[in-house]
Order: structure tokens, then sequence, then C-alpha cells
């Protein structure tokens, strides 16, 4: 039950990479931002894993693997819902694509940190659990 569980959130928190894949170019352009940002939005995710991911790992000696796996997610879930709302955050689609902007970079970039600490807590928790 246990690898179940966390197979399934390994996948959850995974999928949110390439969540934005099919909607995004497209927005993008119609809401008048350039596609080199469409890129920088997809690349964000993977770089904040990168550089979050020794982070995370103090982070686990010191409060623990399963309190960080929870933090992760959490914060995942709340940047995810404030990508996807970050046109009604700004103003509504193409009102202010600067403001727009930053939120999208921000929370995806913050997206990848929550995703540094979940997947780096459950390899953990997976060690622990199965050492042989």
């Amino acid at each position: 039950l246990v690898l179940v569980v966390m197979c399934g959130v390994s996948f959850t928190s995974n999928v949110v990479i390439s969540l934005i894949a099919p909607f995004l170019p497209q927005h993008f352009q119609e809401i008048g931002v350039s596609q080199v940002w469409c890129g920088a939005m997809f690349s964000g995710f993977p770089i904040a894993m990168l550089i979050c991911s020794p982070l995370a790992v103090r982070m686990m000696g010191r409060f623990g693997r399963v309190p960080v796996l929870f933090f992760g997610l959490i914060l995942q879930g709340v940047t995810t819902i404030t990508f996807g709302s970050a046109d009604s955050l700004s103003g509504g689609p193409g009102a202010r694509s600067d403001l727009a902007l930053v939120i999208y970079a921000s929370s995806r970039l913050l997206c990848g940190a929550g995703g540094a600490c979940a997947n780096n807590a459950i390899f953990s928790i997976a060690v622990d659990r199965f050492p042989d």
C-alpha cells in the first residue's frame, strides 16, 4: 500500500511539469506575450527543482521526511492554482500581461521548489521503507 501511495504522489507531483504544455503557447499568443516566455515557463520548473533539491535534503534532516513531503505537495498545489488563476489575478486575460507574466513565472518557480521537496522526500521514504 505504501508503494502504491508513493507512486501516486510521485506521478501527480511530476505531471505538473508538463501540465501546461497543451494550452500555454496558444494562451501566451492570445494575450500578447512572446513565445520566449513560454520556453522560460517550461524550463523554470526543472531549474527550480535542481536549485532547491539540496535545500530540500537539508529540510528533511531538520524537520523530517513526511513534513517536507506534505510541505512540497501543498506548495505545488497552491502554486499550480495560482498559475491557473494568473489572468484573473492580473485583471483578466490580456489586461496586464506584465503582471500576469510575473505571477506565471513566480508560481512556476515555487512549484518547482515544491516538486524538489516532494520528490526528494518520496525517494528518501522509499529507501527507508524498502532497504533491499
